[in-house]
C-alpha cells in the first residue's frame, strides 16, 4: 500500500512539471531591433536590442579578418529604475575582450530582481553578403537563449 501511494504522488508530480512550466524558465527568443522582450519567469524584467554592430566578412568576400558582430542588450525592471548594460559579440572578438575566453563573449550570466539570468547569443541575422549594401539596422535580429537559473 504504501508503495502504491509512492507511485501515485510520484505521478502526481511528474505531470506537475509539465513542459510549460519548464519552457517558461527557459526560451529561445528571436528579437528584433529595438524590441523588447519579457525575461522568462519574471512578471517586472525585460530585455531590448538596444545597439548592433556588424563588420562580419561577407559572404563571398575574401577577409583578412573574420571581423564579428557585437549586440548591446538593455536589462531593465519595472519594480526599480535601474537597469543594466550587456554587450555580446559573436565571431572574432578577441579585439574587443583580449583576455576573454571563447564563450565567455557570447554568454553572460546577469542578476536582476533577485534572480538570476543566463544569456546565450546564438546567432545575429541578416549575415552580410558581398552583392548587397550594408543592411539597415531595422533589419537585424538576433537569437538568443535565455535561461532562469
Amino acid at each position: 500500500m504504501k508503495h502504491a501511494a509512492f507511485l501515485v504522488v510520484l505521478v502526481v508530480s511528474i505531470m506537475a512539471c509539465s513542459a510549460d512550466s519548464i519552457k517558461e524558465l527557459s526560451a529561445e527568443k528571436v528579437i528584433r531591433y529595438k524590441e523588447t522582450v519579457a525575461l522568462p519567469g519574471s512578471a517586472t524584467g525585460t530585455l531590448t536590442f538596444a545597439e548592433v554592430t556588424d563588420s562580419r566578412c561577407a559572404d563571398g568576400a575574401t577577409c583578412i579578418w573574420a571581423g564579428n558582430a557585437t549586440v548591446d542588450l538593455e536589462l531593465k525592471s519595472t519594480a526599480t529604475t535601474e537597469g543594466q548594460s550587456i554587450r555580446l559579440c559573436l565571431g572574432d572578438c578577441k579585439s574587443l575582450y583580449p583576455n576573454a575566453a571563447f564563450r565567455s563573449t557570447d554568454t553572460v550570466q546577469v542578476q536582476l530582481d533577485n534572480q538570476r539570468y543566463s544569456l546565450i547569443l546564438t546567432d545575429v541575422s541578416p549575415y552580410p553578403r558581398l552583392s548587397e549594401v550594408a543592411f539597415k539596422k531595422e533589419a537585424y535580429t538576433i537569437k538568443l537563449i535565455l535561461k532562469s537559473l
